[in-house]
């Protein structure tokens, strides 16, 4: 298959994926102002924390296992993929159950030091924390049903189940807020309630993709691979859940409350990345399987692309976010516009980090990876304490962008050592 083709089929499933992803943009920006008219902003705050702790937690309850497998799939002879499939599976119900046990019994000591200084009793402190805990066990089905149909490159059953929780998250929480009145725990209970639905049809999906039963020579060599993944994602989320948490422990829950909205336009310039990486995925992994020498200038004009849509797409979202911020928003979060261009930067390093560790990723080199994300973590939190405080929200964007530059230049070194790509666009 030529370049034309594979960048074709490429951009077929990230233009089907890419539509889910839109709806969920659209979607949220036309919410914004039904929730900041509603919600003040600590109670935003409280929505804002659960999302950021709920990250790094995912990765220790999940303990790399997805990443192993999508690492494994492709060197995998097919006739084993089914086995691995249900494997995973069954290894991670037993293992995600326990895990959250274990972090359930730790909340009744220590829930109010994980989420502090929030407008809640403590038992709600309490019962946050069981929703953010158990969120992430019914979160990893969902998240191995969407990327096996990925790797199946079945996107339409990968929109399928993004735009379920999405709807089923829109409407209970409209519900909970408009029509039940309730606050910031209230909409936090209705974004777990739709977590539980749509994991539990997951599991579903997932355990129809597998055969057979539990292998287990097979899933200590997926859980070992995992392991090396976990630094890396660990590091990784708690890079912005670190942010978050000290802007809300140092500065304040209101502070939180305005400052997601301009994450939340930051972290456009992911979205299209995720969608272009669950489609390209297996074609670039044929690619490095190949590993010839048009395979890689295959690649990395593939790479030249994306960096070039990275670069155009964050200008238009830093032009197109304050007159979004001006109309959707209630005025007591306008100031958000001006901590979008800073945002945008940083994640425009955090897009150059995805395309630099691609190749890492494929090779299964976590170890590599946590080298990028625990250094550039280190830098984030010592900016956290060194900036917050004087500048706020200023503060912790500009930290935001410390510690994607750093994070970006490591693994450029390391992947260029593991698996070098001639980086051009066209023939010299």
């Amino acid at each position: 298959m030529g370049l034309a083709q594979k960048v074709t089929k490429i951009g077929k499933l990230s233009t089907i994926y890419m539509l889910s992803t839109i709806i969920a943009q659209v979607v949220g920006l036309f919410l914004l102002p039904i929730f900041t008219r509603y919600l003040e902003p600590d109670q935003m705050g409280i929505i804002g924390l659960a999302a950021q702790v709920i990250l790094p937690l995912s990765i220790v309850v999940q303990l790399g296992l997805w990443s192993s497998l999508k690492s494994h799939y492709f060197r995998t002879d097919k006739s084993v993929r089914p086995l691995m499939v249900r494997t995973v599976l069954l290894g991670q119900l037993v293992q995600t159950g326990l895990i959250c046990s274990l972090l359930s019994l730790v909340g009744i000591w220590f829930s109010e030091r994980f989420l502090p200084n929030l407008p809640l009793s403590s038992e709600r402190v309490y019962c946050l924390w069981l929703m953010i805990v158990w969120g992430c066990f019914f979160q990893a089905w969902f998240r191995i049903a969407t990327g096996l149909t990925q790797l199946h490159e079945r996107a339409f059953t990968t929109v399928f189940l993004t735009l379920l929780q999405l709807f089923l998250r829109v409407g209970l929480g409209l519900f909970v807020v408009v029509y039940l009145g309730w606050k910031g725990f209230g909409r936090q209970s209705s974004i777990f309630a739709t977590i539980v639905l749509t994991g539990a049809a997951a599991f579903v999906i997932v355990w129809r993709y597998g055969r057979g039963g539990f292998d287990f020579s097979l899933f200590k060599k997926i859980l070992r691979t995992g392991l090396t993944f976990v630094p890396h994602g660990f590091a990784g989320v708690l890079a912005l859940s670190v942010n978050g948490w000290l802007l809300n422990k140092l500065v304040s829950p209101a502070a939180l409350g305005i400052y997601g909205i301009a994450v939340m336009f930051g972290q456009l310039i992911q979205m299209p990345l995720n969608s272009f990486g669950n489609a390209a995925f297996p074609t670039l992994a044929r690619m490095m399987k190949d590993g010839s020498a048009e395979a890689r200038r295959q690649q990395s004009r593939i790479y030249t692309l994306l960096i070039a849509g990275v670069a155009v797409l964050a200008l238009g979202i830093v032009l197109f976010a304050p007159i979004a911020i001006i109309l959707l928003t209630a005025p007591k979060y306008h100031e958000s516009m001006y901590i979008v261009p800073i945002l945008v930067l940083a994640w425009t390093f955090q897009g150059f980090y995805w395309i630099a560790s691609n190749r890492v990723f494929y090779l299964g080199g976590g170890l590599w990876l946590a080298t990028a994300t625990v250094s550039s973590l280190g830098v984030g939190i010592a900016l956290g304490f060194l900036l917050m405080p004087p500048y706020g929200m200023y503060g912790a964007a500009m930290a935001m962008v410390g510690t994607f530059v750093v994070r970006t230049m490591v693994i450029l070194v390391i992947g260029e050592r593991m698996y070098p790509v001639p980086w051009q666009l066209w023939e010299s």
